[in-house]
């Protein structure tokens, strides 16, 4: 018999001895993005940013968190959708990329999975929209598209971000 069932799937032992990447999945929207989880370093309740003049529009101000200022990034300005409303369930995901650390603004953390390689599919985003011009691959995982986001796409530190694509 072949490795692969009737369905296309993987036998679930063979899953389980694949490599994986574990990512640290969040709500924007009504859509799922995930980071990988090794960039998170703390996800922390909603905190209302302090304003920088001049700013890039997505940058919605800077925190402190654990004694360090850092950019807070709103994705929903970023990928043109809706304004944020704050809520209980807001949360900043604490991400880091080349050694600077900044800050996700989420509707809400979902999950931690860990998501096998084969599954990952960096030439799902090949078909161009505007968030996905931010998106490293897609996954569909356990009946959930999964968009995973490349953070060296959103932001830009010589510049301070990337531009929103049109």
């Amino acid at each position: 018999m072949d490795a692969i069932d009737y369905a296309g799937r993987q036998p679930d032992s063979e899953i389980e001895n694949e490599q994986q990447v574990q990512y640290i999945t969040f709500l924007v929207d009504t859509e799922e993005y995930g980071v990988e989880a090794l960039r998170v370093q703390g996800i922390i309740r909603y905190q209302s940013p302090v304003k920088v003049p001049n700013a890039p529009d997505p940058i919605q101000g800077v925190i402190n968190f654990r004694g360090e200022v850092i950019p807070l990034l709103d994705l929903r300005k970023t990928f043109g959708l809706s304004p944020l409303q704050v809520d209980e369930f807001t949360v900043i995901v604490i991400v880091e990329l080349d050694g600077k650390i900044f800050g996700i603004i989420a509707d809400r953390v979902l999950d931690m999975v860990d998501i096998p390689v084969s599954r990952i599919n960096p030439a799902a985003v090949s078909n161009s929209t505007a968030s996905q011009n931010y998106l490293q691959a897609m996954v569909k995982f356990d009946g959930r598209l999964i968009l995973i986001l490349d953070l060296n796409k959103i932001i830009t530190f010589e510049t301070g971000l990337s531009e929103p694509v049109s």
